[in-house]
């Protein structure tokens, strides 16, 4: 349990944070955890007297393969990694019954195979949303996981207010008699915040209906115009925006490249794209 727990963790933390940014946290927390206890432990001074070279290597391969699994995390859905992560403990049982002669063979064996059961379990039956929704974001049409959403916004302390919308209001021009087009808007509530500062038009595009439902309901405004659609199939005339914003939904898209021809389009003589995306390695 324990072991699914923190990897479903893992995977939401990345919807939020870069592959690498969650690897070095991590890391530093072990290390800030776990150093005073190594300093403590006489068994652990003389294990590192012993073999020091063995640890210093251990210590620098393991947390590149921590970031390998979350690279992988960060592009697969979670239903296929868990049962990868899971299957070590396996292996790990087998290689201590095998290799090092461990005690419990019997009893461990037998956990490693109701593991073993539970792996392949999750393989057939898993919950493994299909691919193009997770990427297109559909999955916010799903009613558990939008109310679930939901909440976590309206509480405001979710990583979506305390890191997404403060880093990329810090990107912005003054907004004062901006055009702006909000690619992923969500619930709309950036492109109320834009309205507040714009006279002009503000336009928030996303795929999800009961987003753009939502948007329309509690974030609307004289000013504002919510369009359900995909945003590499939306179309604006040229020279539309002063301003084109995306945040956390230009990594999702299949051609990256066709979309930024397309805002390029979009933009006038001097407007600016401002956005923030995942890191994909």
């Amino acid at each position: 349990m324990s072991i699914a727990a923190y990897t479903t963790f893992d995977k939401i933390t990345l919807h939020y944070i870069p592959v690498v940014t969650l690897n070095d946290a991590s890391n530093l927390g072990n290390l800030i955890a776990l150093s005073w206890l190594a300093t403590q432990s006489g068994a652990i001074q003389a294990e590192w007297k012993a073999n020091w070279k063995t640890i210093l290597v251990g210590g620098v391969i393991s947390p590149g393969g921590y970031l390998l699994f979350l690279l992988a995390l960060h592009l697969a859905p979670v239903a296929q990694l868990a049962p990868m992560r899971e299957i070590g403990t396996v292996f790990g049982t087998i290689l201590g019954i095998v290799v090092l002669k461990e005690a419990q063979g019997r009893r461990r064996i037998t956990a490693a195979g109701l593991i073993t059961v539970g792996v392949i379990l999750l393989g057939l039956f898993g919950l493994n949303l299909r691919k193009d929704d997770v990427m297109n974001q559909k999955a916010y049409d799903n009613e558990t996981f939008f109310e679930g959403y939901k909440q976590l916004r309206a509480t405001g302390s979710g990583l979506n207010d305390a890191l997404e919308q403060p880093a990329i209001r810090s990107l912005l021009p003054a907004l004062s008699g901006l055009e702006v087009l909000d690619l992923g808007c969500g619930m709309g509530q950036f492109a109320a915040y834009c309205a507040d500062s714009a006279e002009k038009r503000i336009v928030g595009v996303d795929i999800s209906e009961k987003m753009i439902s939502y948007a329309r309901a509690q974030n609307a405004g004289d000013n504002i115009e919510y369009i359900q659609m995909d945003i590499e199939e939306v179309q604006f005339q040229d020279n539309a925006f002063n301003l084109v914003v995306s945040s956390f939904v230009m990594h999702y898209v299949a051609d990256y490249t066709g979309l930024l021809i397309e805002v390029y389009r979009w933009l006038r003589p001097g407007g600016s794209l401002s956005t923030y995306v995942s890191i994909r390695l």
